[in-house]
């Protein structure tokens, strides 16, 4: 859970009079040496830009790959995240 923490750190939600809240679904494969690939916005609610900023701060952390048998395998995370402002 800590990284996802380093994700919501570097979000900048723009507040309007509309759009109080965002909910967003990423998609991505964490690969057998822990980097990412084939990132993607699987659902974005209000079409903002916070899905790509999600998806960039996201990249720049270092995972840790799914294990099999004590072997590094790649694994498929979604991750929802629902965003509000108070």
């Amino acid at each position: 859970m800590e990284r996802i923490g380093l994700v919501m750190r570097n979000i900048r939600m723009e507040p309007t009079a509309n759009r109080l809240q965002s909910r967003v679904t990423i998609g991505f494969i964490v690969n057998s040496d822990g980097r990412i690939i084939g990132q993607r916005v699987i659902k974005n609610i209000d079409g903002s830009t916070i899905a790509k900023q999600m998806l960039v701060a996201i990249s720049k952390i270092k995972w840790k790959p799914g294990y099999c048998n004590k072997n590094p395998v790649p694994v498929y995370l979604t991750i929802h995240f629902n965003l509000r402002l108070d």
